[in-house]
This record gives structure tokens, sequence and C-alpha cells, in this order.
């Protein structure tokens, strides 16, 4: 959610209550979309180095070949939000 957000509050729109907007007055040398961006490609890079860091020290698990092979818990998680 948190790369979402900041893609919605500070690179789709910038509005002057942004905090890429505030950031951006106070270094004085970007635009706030720049800093959005910025902020943005650090969340990604961040997201996609715990997914991996995660899924090594998940170690192995079952083996899974067709759809009755999940449980009714990973059916449930899967369905949630």
């Amino acid at each position: 959610f948190a790369t979402y957000d900041i893609w919605d509050d500070c690179v789709a729109r910038t509005v002057p209550e942004s905090d890429a907007y505030k950031f951006a007055e106070l270094v004085k040398c970007a635009s706030p979309k720049c800093i959005g961006v910025l902020w943005l490609l650090i969340s990604i890079v961040l997201a996609i180095c715990l997914l991996g860091t995660a899924l090594r020290w998940s170690g192995g698990g079952p083996n899974i070949t067709s759809a009755s092979d999940f449980s009714d818990f990973s059916w449930a998680c899967m369905a949630g939000p």
C-alpha cells in the first residue's frame, strides 16, 4: 500500500500539502514530482529486496502442482484483501 500511496500523493498529483512538495521546498534543488519519483523508486527497490529476502528465509515448502494442493488457509489468504 505504501508504494501506491507514494504514487498517488507525490507523483500523480502535486499539491502544496504533500510531503514531496514540502521536501522540495526544503532542499530547493528538485521539483516535487522529482522527489516523488525518487521516493517511489526507493520504495519499489526496497519492496523487491525484502520480498527476495523473505523468500530466501522461508525455506522450502510443499510442491504445488495443481490448485487442489492448496490448503483451506491458503485459499482464504488469497481470497481476502
